[in-house]
């Protein structure tokens, strides 16, 4: 899905030569710059490490025979017998006060279903039901208690102007979780000017947001742009739709490329974004405190791009009013961490370590093969993961469906 849109333009000065710029930008006599469509990011020169373990569950779901394929989806849940003891008793059990909540847990082919109460888990269970496969555990609290915990504290956080990043009631473990968006210092300094009580003893567990990462990896490429908006939170969840498209940066401005003038859509990044420069002097934005491999590498401002989403924006936040300001009125597109759609549609350890076993080849070769096969699609005009689709698939008729890691490819 290619999303492009618009915003109105400050006042662009005269180019001068790039001098010491990025890669692929010019200066204006201020020194802000203007990156258009630049080349992607290189392949990796290494494969990916070895996996050290398969996707056994996909495995047997997806391959073999009609019956094989069922039976691994039943042993991997529930048999008909214990499905059948959970139909008997689970309706019953909501109306029992002390009842917490219920799980599957065992082994394969020895699974049970444990039912928690807050107290007398055994006799209470035994009103219920004798079945063997449902057993009595104790602990917990009941959602009817953790509620209203979870309702004090989120409409505090939303009172103060600092909403929660998201939340959820752990009944089994007997709390509430809260995800504060925010670091612990903003949170004290929350609690102390709102008259909080202190937590301590209270059933809520808080997950606080590290220190936010610098702007610029080196100091100097600030006078670059007129505005480098960044979220002032981190959001709790992160929403998983796929967006595409090109961001670039015009006099300072970052946009997503294909409008003009008051059809701009300014651009504006998550809360570790780090403006940086990759190897061959490009200017990049990465995830400073980057949880993936793909999002330490950073995207290379002007490339085809990828990104998760769709991700909000308060139009009052300091950021976004800063970013209004520098670069006009007009649509806001927060992309986050976006990555190169190149890098993207990289085959996963595991299809390359399958193509490997198909063909008799060593692990490394296979990357070579598919690494070429990916060179010759981009030369014929396919990208993404069209080129990942002509080169590779998942399992590449490899149909091992044991559970053990089989030994490495010949040769690795």
């Amino acid at each position: 899905m290619l999303l492009l849109g618009g915003c109105a333009t400050a006042q662009v000065d005269a180019p001068r030569a790039a001098g010491d710029a990025p890669t692929g930008a010019t200066l204006s006599r201020a020194g802000h710059a203007t990156i258009g469509e630049v080349p992607p990011s290189p392949f990796p020169a290494d494969p990916p490490p070895m996996p050290t373990q398969l996707d056994v569950m996909a495995r047997q779901t997806s391959l073999g025979t009609p019956e094989e394929r069922a039976r691994a989806w039943e042993n991997a849940g529930s048999t008909p017998a214990l499905r059948a003891a959970m139909e008997e008793v689970m309706p019953r059990l909501e109306a029992e006060p002390t009842y917490v909540q219920s799980r599957i847990a065992g082994e394969p082919g020895a699974k049970v279903l444990e039912v928690f109460f807050t107290r007398d888990a055994e006799a209470t269970l035994a009103r219920y039901t004798s079945d063997p496969l449902v057993v009595a555990r104790t602990g917990g609290r009941t959602q009817a208690e953790l509620e209203p915990v979870m309702r004090l504290w989120w409409d505090r956080l939303e009172a103060a102007g600092r909403p929660a990043g998201g939340g959820s009631l752990d009944t089994i473990g007997g709390a509430v979780e809260i995800n504060t968006g925010i670091t612990r210092a903003e949170f004290n300094a929350l609690a102390a000017r709102n008259g909080w009580p202190d937590p301590l003893g209270e059933p809520v567990r808080f997950t606080f947001a590290a220190e936010q990462a610098r702007a610029f990896a080196d100091p100097s490429l600030a006078r670059l742009v007129r505005s480098f908006a960044r979220e002032s939170m981190e959001p709790g969840i992160q929403l998983t739709g796929g967006f595409s498209g090109r961001v670039v940066l015009e006099d300072g401005c970052f946009v997503l490329d294909g409008g003009r003038g008051s059809e701009r859509t300014l651009v504006m990044f998550g809360r570790d974004a780090q403006l940086a420069q990759d190897e061959e002097g490009y200017l990049i934005v990465r995830r400073a405190n980057a949880r993936e491999p793909d999002e330490a590498a950073g995207y290379r401002i002007g490339e085809a791009g990828f990104w998760g989403g769709p991700n909000g924006f308060d139009e009052n936040d300091a950021e976004v009013r800063a970013l209004r300001a520098a670069c006009g009125p007009g649509e806001i597109m927060n992309v986050r961490y976006p990555g190169s759609e190149r890098l993207f549609a990289l085959p996963y350890p595991l299809w390359v370590f399958d193509y490997a076993y198909s063909r008799g080849l060593t692990y490394d070769a296979a990357w070579d093969e598919v690494m070429a096969c990916y060179k010759r699609q981009e030369r014929r005009g396919r990208t993404g993961f069209e080129a990942r689709d002509a080169c590779i698939t998942q399992y590449n008729g490899w149909d091992y469906v044991g559970e053990e890691m089989p030994p490495p490819p010949p040769g690795r």
